[in-house]
């Protein structure tokens, strides 16, 4: 997935790892020139029900905390993607939908 914020044009990648115990979510970010930018982690409790939307949303939040120190950029950031997903929602595509859960 794709988002356009500060200027730039960032790869955004979600990455399950639920066989193990216990369960991970991953969300990289990364800059047009291919260049890792950051990534978050969401950890599932054995104790909890592993939740793909949940544990997206955890992560991308991680994720963009460590690509993006300054809080204004994060908001702008934020704010894209937010955009994005409201402009997949009005287009009714149920696998992007999914694929935003956030």
């Amino acid at each position: 997935m794709k988002i356009s914020a500060l200027g730039i044009d960032f790869t955004i990648k979600f990455c399950h790892f639920i066989a193990d115990s216990p369960k991970v979510t991953m969300c990289t970010i990364k800059s047009p020139n291919g260049a890792f930018s950051g990534a978050g982690y969401a950890l599932c409790s054995m104790k909890d029900q592993f939740n793909r939307a949940r544990g997206r949303k955890i992560a991308f939040a991680r994720a963009v905390q460590s690509t993006f120190t300054d809080r204004a950029n994060r908001a702008l950031f934020w704010d894209a993607m937010r955009q994005e997903r409201k402009s997949i929602i009005e287009h009714g595509d149920q696998e992007l939908k999914d694929k935003w859960a956030i």
